[in-house]
């Protein structure tokens, strides 16, 4: 693991740090942040468009080989998080077998070469964990506490969630709802509740599907109590199929799930995004506000226009329970059918996995 961060400054104030490096048989986690207060102004005012600003990124192990990326959970980008700066990035590589790496960044915010030297684990700044088993289950969504860490200020819980067969991913929380009231708590003996540190830092944790780290102020209680409001499942199976256009809220079935599509429409400029360029495609009204089953559709999987794969973005809620989905297409107009598959659903707790230690 990385011993401590490692920052590299530029002119004008330009640096790039690198916050954290873990290196085990299951893969090289690394995140770094990069601070540019030039760029960082134009993306915050909507004029420069944020994504994807730092470019490229590799890793290049000490016998000079680059080491693979690995796609899925772990991977992701910022901007405007708290910390060094506004740019930022984690990356899963393949595990590494030297103590020594270099992270490469080529792109807009400029080219960066910083050497990392590593230590084993059990020489750097970790917290043991205690293993624990305990387990609550509602809806068919089975939850579990498998570890807790004990930090000089807070409490770290490493918690696992399995929903069947049909379960194609698993989101621990309600990452899409509001974070007052979907976020984690813990009840000490005393019946005190503690709010969980940060949503953020939550999503951050997140390693495989089904798994994350939640973080609280610190306790030494004995007896504790896990409160999860919501998981979000992605199913294996389900799929929704409507014709164009829709102008009036259409009631239908997204595989068992009833859902509501408000609108469904080619329009010349899709709602965007600060900084992005207007482009023409097929606007969606999409959702479902009602529980059924003590679960509801929040969003497709992969999205299909008369037979052809397409990518979608989400710009935001229309009203309660309603997102707008937009597919660019340039000749939107003539598009047909939409198909969308393996719906994303959230399903209602509360679950509460209790232990003593």
């Amino acid at each position: 693991m990385l011993a401590q961060p490692v920052t590299v400054m530029k002119d004008d104030d330009r640096a790039l740090r690198v916050l954290r490096l873990a290196a085990t048989d299951a893969g090289t986690e690394l995140a770094f942040q990069v601070r540019d207060p030039q760029l960082e102004k134009d993306c915050a005012t909507g004029r420069v468009d944020y994504r994807e600003r730092i470019g490229e990124f590799r890793l290049r192990d000490g016998t000079g080989a680059h080491v693979p990326q690995i796609p899925g959970p772990g991977n992701g980008s910022s901007f405007g998080s708290d910390g060094f700066g506004a740019f930022g990035r984690r990356v899963v590589f393949a595990p590494i077998a030297t103590e020594a790496v270099t992270l490469e960044v080529r792109g807009d915010l400029g080219d960066w070469d910083v050497p990392l030297e590593l230590v084993p684990i059990a020489e750097g700044a970790v917290v043991p964990a205690t293993a624990i088993d305990a387990v609550d289950e509602a809806h068919g969504v089975t939850l579990r506490v498998v570890a807790l860490a004990q930090m000089n200020d807070r409490t770290v819980l490493d918690v696992r969630a399995t929903a069947g067969p049909y379960a194609k991913a698993i989101e621990i929380g309600g990452w899409l709802m509001s974070h007052g009231r979907d976020a984690f708590a813990l009840i000490d003996e005393n019946g005190h509740k503690f709010k969980e540190v940060g949503m953020r830092d939550r999503m951050k944790m997140r390693r495989i599907s089904g798994t994350t780290a939640v973080a609280f102020p610190r306790t030494d209680s004995r007896a504790l109590t896990l409160v999860v409001p919501s998981v979000i499942v992605q199913e294996s199976e389900g799929e929704l199929e409507f014709d164009l256009p829709i102008f009036a809220p259409t009631d239908l079935l997204f595989g068992r799930h009833p859902v509501r599509v408000q609108y469904a429409s080619a329009v010349d400029v899709l709602p965007a995004t600060p900084g992005e360029a207007a482009q023409p495609g097929i606007e969606i009204q999409f959702g479902s506000a009602t529980w059924h089953d003590d679960r509801r559709v929040v969003l497709p999987g992969p999205v299909f226009v008369d037979g052809s794969h397409v990518q979608w973005s989400v710009t935001g809620r229309v009203e309660a329970g309603t997102t707008s989905l937009n597919i660019p297409m340039p000749d939107g107009a003539s598009a047909r059918k939409v198909t969308m598959r393996e719906p994303v659903v959230a399903v209602r707790g509360p679950w509460e996995v209790k232990w003593r230690r």
